[in-house]
């Protein structure tokens, strides 16, 4: 079961081109060892806005350790982190560990091959009860087969680690550019299979968990 790691940071002011850099450091060494790393900055979102998400994916959770296990002894990454403490560039907001939903199939997420930033719309939603579970279950698929349609690719995550947040959901949908994600938003708007499956299920139904949080955010280091 694919696992996702996500370290979430506040680049200190007057620090961003150092922070961006380090990041571009880490990523190229975790990408040495297998590891798949997108970089991605929340232009709309409350609190979190132009806060840097750092994300890691692994196909499971062995997967994800072993290469853990990997960096421990990897020099370069050991020398990177020795420099960072010495001189930190961001502060770290959040850093959980997450997996799929179960009954849920989410893609991997694939590497970014058009040279554009792709855009990241996510939702998140508390721990379910077995009442919400069914429920968000048979609409998140209706959802996914829909956004498909439109060349938009949706997945669902619940944190497995990470302190108050164990058991929330997220919901990602990626587009592949700005103008894409405003290009769909739109064909949902007018989509009547959307607006019966998920958005009138949803608003309707005592068991539909509240939505905690959206934002939005756009790729780095494409």
């Amino acid at each position: 079961m694919r696992v996702v790691q996500i370290s979430s940071w506040r680049p200190i002011p007057g620090k961003s081109l150092e922070f961006l850099a380090a990041v571009s450091t880490a990523k190229k060494i975790q990408e040495k060892h297998g590891t798949e790393v997108t970089v991605w900055q929340s232009m709309f979102g409350g609190a979190n806005s132009m806060t840097v998400n750092y994300v890691t994916s692994s196909k499971d959770i062995s997967t994800h350790t072993k290469r853990l296990a990997e960096l421990q002894t990897d020099t370069d990454w050991q020398h990177f982190w020795q420099e960072q403490l010495a001189n930190p560039s961001a502060t770290l907001l959040s850093h959980v560990l997450s997996r799929r939903l179960a009954d849920i199939d989410t893609p991997a997420l694939a590497p970014n091959t058009s040279g554009r930033p792709r855009v990241l719309e996510v939702l998140q939603w508390g721990p379910l009860t077995p009442a919400q579970h069914s429920l968000f279950v048979a609409v998140s698929k209706d959802a996914l087969a829909i956004l498909s349609r439109y060349g938009a690719i949706g997945r669902i995550l619940q944190v497995m680690v990470g302190g108050e947040r164990v058991n929330h959901i997220s919901a990602s949908i990626e587009y592949p550019s700005i103008d894409a994600y405003g290009t769909v938003t739109e064909q949902l708007d007018a989509d009547k299979d959307w607006q019966k499956k998920v958005n009138e299920r949803m608003g309707a139904s005592p068991d539909a968990p509240p939505i905690l949080g959206v934002s939005l955010a756009t790729e780095l280091l494409v």
